[in-house]
């Protein structure tokens, strides 16, 4: 793209380092001027790599070579350094040194971080030398952007490979490097192999790193073996009264101490990793005993209902760091700044040993820390400050987009790229996004925070004009016929009315924020169909073989607009009480969409997700009388609640799970249950436990159905549940997802089953800790189909 880096080094700290280069001989360049690599098709350059090639070096040179192939026709080769002709030497400075192919070093060297990389022209060649062999790959994937290469999206739907007849490289010397060290987008949900591989290659040519500093919720997995909840209740939370499993306690001395012996075993296995993850478990319920309470101070959150225990994470996380020092000096243990420990500590320092991750969850969703007049984000400026100010390690863990939006179009791609000035004026290290794969909607968000984490000086507009003309115009330079100019033009107008609907949206937006037809009004809808039609319709007279690549493009977004316009429809007919056919049509509409995405390119929508928020957005406390979609089962033979009380009862064993007896009666959390028949098709085929049971927190139910199958075949059993959930099939246990929380979510598990001909029971249990309880169920083919070719009754088949 046309902006630079903000962030190289100035030219009076390059010119020592051209001190080091090569004794070559051949045409000279004078500053200023380009070099000609090719021209015509052809080139008299080869590439040179260190007499032994580390592997990220050898895939420079090969990236190299075949992008230059596909713009041009021109054939680099892999040369030697007594070769006649020109040159590209690719490699890493250390490299070069070592294989003695560079002169004698003069004067004063600025060492090259490890991501830093050098380029300049002397004696008619061009040299790409990095501080790292990584960086040898960054400086190929710099110069491919600089010849115009972009990768929008994984696979070849995302790749711009534009049509060169001639390119030429700039001479004069720079040191390039990323604004952040830590750079990483982290798509969530598991994906298969192939598009794992498809995410990853992705974010490897869009420079996406992270260096090796772990991250997650660890307290309980930071214990040993012998300090389980059922051998040493003592060492977990106190909470209302009773220890419980959520939470460990972070004063007890043998907690302290296991801890840091676990995190001293960890770094003896784990050489290369700089920092364990230490944060507390995905809850609020710390421990409420005197040693823990006497370390907070006194401050309470009033939206979570608990005392903020910031200070006294920071007692535990200090004595912990201290305890590592003696034995892995310099290694270091990373927490985060989240939910009710979010504010900064009053009374305890931040040691240089921890890394803080900064967590955005408590504030607005929906716009960026550089909004002047979001109030929630100001709010954010202003702790994040003060840790900065603590800490000299400080990392933002951001959500793209917020979770469970439903993976409509959540337009923060301007958001990005106005804040990076700002983190990096904090102090920030860097960033890692929380975020969904769904191209279709979320494409843009994705590409501009990669560009804006390297470090651009690019705005948010030119940003959005380089993905326009690149992904919808094949040519981020310009595109290169009238009909492809007005593609993406209309599509820059589609995307600027989108982001102008969210920017002027001023309330704070929260998770499972589902206002979209506030958001997106309908005058807004219209001018985003109008430039889409525009868009369609233009695309048709595009000349191939471009045509088919624009018109799958923006069919993508077409679709996952269609998704938006349909959801939207439905919610204003529920706001005005109207269903009916005109609810009913506009509801398949918005599957269709979702199904027809899956079927192009699995990348195009987190389907998992999108069905989940769109059923729990559209059926919540309402009573919609429609079909469920995708085979969702929707009728259950239930018995409970049973207790389960510090998750206890997941792991027990309750009588259903001995017997199973329509006819009995057992002992309940809170009195005599029974076998009962629920039916939840008025939400779509999400069951709601918490419509059903009286007992709404820590409580245990089982959920019967019995499946007919008419011949043996194989089908995958696809569900998802808040919380934990079990499954046996004929008394077989298949599935235990854990004890711990987490939402529920269409085909988070999916089990392979195969049915003999006849009659199957299938039995789940599941477990609820707090708040939202419920699950889903269905049955497809090997292939995720809906399976027809069986019968499902709550009640054994007469």
């Amino acid at each position: 793209m046309s902006c630079k880096s903000k962030f190289r080094l100035p030219v009076g700290l390059v010119m020592p380092v051209i001190a080091i280069l090569l004794s070559i001989s051949g045409p000279g360049y004078s500053a200023g001027t380009d070099i000609e690599l090719v021209r015509d098709g052809k080139t008299q350059f080869a590439v040179v790599l260190p007499s032994d090639p580390e592997p990220e070096e050898n895939l420079a040179a090969q990236e190299l070579i075949d992008a230059i192939r596909q713009m041009t026709g021109a054939r680099l080769s892999i040369g030697k350094s007594t070769d006649n002709g020109s040159k590209i030497y690719l490699g890493s400075v250390e490299a070069f040194v070592k294989s003695g192919m560079l002169s004698q070093i003069v004067g004063s060297i600025p060492v090259l971080n490890p991501e830093q990389y050098v380029t300049f022209a002397q004696g008619g060649n061009f040299l790409m030398l990095g501080g790292s062999p990584q960086a040898v790959l960054w400086a190929v994937y710099g110069l491919l952007q600089d010849f115009g290469c972009r990768w929008y999206m994984p696979g070849k739907a995302g790749e711009v490979i534009p049509s060169r007849k001639h390119l030429s490289i700039g001479s004069d010397q720079r040191i390039m490097g990323p604004a952040f060290p830590y750079r990483e987008i982290a798509f969530v949900w598991g994906r298969s192999p192939e598009r794992q591989e498809a995410h990853r290659l992705w974010k490897q040519r869009n420079r996406f790193a992270t260096p090796p500093i772990k991250i997650g919720h660890n307290f309980k997995a930071s214990l040993p073996p012998e300090a389980s909840f059922e051998k040493r209740p003592d060492l977990y939370a106190l909470f209302g009264g009773q220890r419980v499993k959520q939470q460990i306690c972070t004063t007890h001395p043998d907690v302290i101490r296991m801890v840091i012996r676990t995190i001293n075993e960890y770094f003896d296995e784990h050489p290369d990793v700089l920092c364990y993850a230490l944060g507390p478990d995905d809850n609020v319920d710390f421990c409420e005993c005197e040693r823990c309470r006497a370390l907070d101070t006194g401050e309470y959150d009033d939206e979570l209902e608990r005392p903020v225990v910031t200070d006294r994470y920071i007692a535990f996380a200090n004595q912990v760091a201290e305890g590592i020092q003696e034995r892995h000096p310099g290694k270091m243990v990373s927490i985060f700044a989240y939910n009710n420990h979010i504010k900064p500590p009053v009374n305890h320092p931040v040691l240089p040993q921890i890394a803080v991750f900064f967590t955005t969850n408590r504030y607005c969703a929906g716009h960026g820390i550089g909004d002047p007049v979001c109030s929630s984000r100001q709010q954010m400026k202003i702790d994040l400050a003060r840790w900065a100010e603590l800490s000299t390690h400080v990392y933002i863990f951001d959500y793209d987009p917020a979770p469970y939006n439903s993976e409509f179009q959540w337009p923060l791609f301007g958001a990005r790229a106005r804040e990076m000035d700002i983190y990096k004026t904090l102090g920030v290290k860097g960033i890692f996004s929380h975020s969904s794969a769904s191209w279709a909607t979320l494409s843009p968000n994705f590409w501009v925070t990669g560009q804006c984490l390297w470090g651009t000086d690019c705005t948010a507009r030119e940003l959005l004009r380089d993905y326009c003309d690149g992904f919808f115009g094949m040519d981020p330079q310009g595109p290169s016929s009238a009909g492809l100019q007005e593609i993406a033009d209309n599509m820059f107008s589609f995307y600027e009315n989108l982001e102008g609907c969210f920017t002027a949206y001023r309330p704070q937006l929260k998770w499972e924020s589902q206002d979209y037809k506030t958001i997106y009004s309908s005058r807004c809808l219209r001018a985003c169909r109008d430039y889409l039609n525009r868009t369609l319709k233009a695309a048709q007279s595009v000349s191939l073989p471009q045509r088919d690549i624009v018109i799958s493009r923006v069919e993508m977004v077409d679709l996952g607009f269609q998704y938006l316009e349909n959801y939207v429809a439905c919610q204003r007919l529920l706001e005005k009480n109207s269903g009916g056919e005109q609810f009913v049509s506009s509801l398949k509409a918005c599957f269709h969409a979702v199904e027809t995405m899956l079927e192009m390119n699995p990348d195009y929508i987190e389907g998992r997700s999108a069905v989940s928020d769109v059923i729990r957005g559209l059926s919540e406390g309402r009573n919609l009388k429609t079909d469920a979609p995708f085979g969702l089962v929707t009728k259950w033979n239930v018995i409970g609640p049973f207790d389960n009380t510090g998750l206890l009862g997941h792991n027990g064993v309750f009588p259903p799970e001995k017997e199973i007896n329509l006819d009995a009666q057992y002992e309940g959390a809170e009195g005599p249950v029974a076998w009962r028949i629920i039916d939840a098709s008025e939400r779509l085929g999400y069951i709601d436990l918490l419509q059903h049971f009286k007992r709404q927190d820590w409580a245990s139910i089982y959920a019967l159905n019995y499946i007919q199958a008419s011949h043996e075949c194989d089908v995958q059993l696809r569900m998802g549940s808040n919380d934990g959930m079990k499954l046996w099939i004929d008394g077989e246990l298949l599935l235990d997802t854990g004890d711990g929380g987490r939402p529920a979510y269409f085909d988070s598990d999916i089990i392979p089953v195969h049915l003999k001909a006849g009659v199957t029971p299938v039995l789940l249990k599941v477990s609820q800790m707090e708040r939202s309880w419920g699950f889903y169920f269905r049955i497809t083919d090997t292939d995720g189909r809906q399976y027809k070719d069986i019968r499902l009754s709550p009640v054994p088949f007469q």
